[in-house]
């Protein structure tokens, strides 16, 4: 990159967004709607001092800055307010959520009555929009997570480590197991020589086609799956049923009802609800 390119550079535009209130009569003055904007802007904190500030200068939050989401509401999205909301990250997301269950609240089929159809498929719409932002968000801060802990290496050569580290309980006997994200592991190869290690690559390659089939079926819900603490659980009744049936992983999550597999994107616990889903 050449001087000039590098002075020539301009960061992107912060985000924001305005969205006018609901009024049954917005010409009228007595019924003015206010409006609600939503900015991403720096905020100052003296506790996030530095000792080397050319260490930190990769992070947002550096030396006094903060990055912070503010929710200002006044008459017109131009127009400050006197007291604005500003929210850590966790906090606007947890804003979105809050705004999220209000709106669904609004239709809720014991209190108040369902949609329309015309206003169901514009509300889906919209969600279609919020996930896609949802998964934007969750693959950024997963991969900074990964850059952070050292998980961002090449995978496979992590698992060739975790494997010449498990020699000595391959030959007491040990059944190697599926790693958090099994579909992310690569497989071991077939020891011919022991006999007694068939029973062992038999559950090996059944974990393994569950994780492909959950891969196939889940793939944007594969990661927050795998890290449930219901994953154990989900896995033992997919691979119990299995052997009960007959049945492949994949059959046995395609017996889930379409309705329910639409729903696992929305679940609080996705690896839960899809093991309430599984008959034993």
């Amino acid at each position: 990159m050449t001087d000039n390119m590098i002075n020539e550079y301009q960061p992107p535009a912060r985000f924001s967004a305005a969205f006018e209130g609901f009024s049954h009569n917005p010409d009228d003055l007595d019924f003015w709607p206010n409006s609600v904007r939503v900015d991403a802007v720096e905020g100052y904190d003296p506790t996030l001092t530095a000792t080397d500030v050319e260490a930190e200068l990769e992070y947002a939050d550096r030396a006094e800055s903060r990055q912070l989401v503010e929710v200002d509401t006044n008459y017109k999205p131009t127009r400050d307010s006197d007291h604005p909301v500003r929210l850590t990250r966790v906090d606007a997301v947890e804003f979105a959520t809050a705004v999220i269950r209000a709106t669904e609240d609004t239709f809720h089929w014991m209190r108040c009555g369902r949609l329309r159809p015309v206003e169901a498929r514009d509300l889906l719409a919209a969600v279609t929009n919020a996930e896609y932002a949802l998964a934007e968000l969750r693959d950024h801060a997963l991969e900074d997570l990964l850059r952070g802990t050292g998980l961002a290496d090449d995978p496979a050569d992590a698992v060739g480590d975790a494997e010449a580290g498990d020699d000595g309980d391959q030959e007491s006997g040990h059944v190697p197991v599926s790693k958090p994200i099994p579909a992310l592991a690569a497989q071991p190869e077939a020891e011919a020589s022991e006999p007694e290690a068939d029973a062992g690559e038999l559950e090996w390659t059944l974990e393994q086609a569950f994780a492909d089939a959950l891969g196939g079926m889940f793939p944007r819900e594969l990661h927050e799956i795998a890290s449930s603490d219901a994953y154990g659980a989900l896995k033992y009744k997919v691979c119990q049923r299995c052997q009960e049936t007959g049945e492949t992983p994949a059959q046995v999550l395609a017996a889930v009802s379409p309705s329910d597999r639409v729903f696992v994107a929305r679940a609080n616990d996705p690896a839960a609800f899809l093991a309430s889903r599984i008959d034993s």
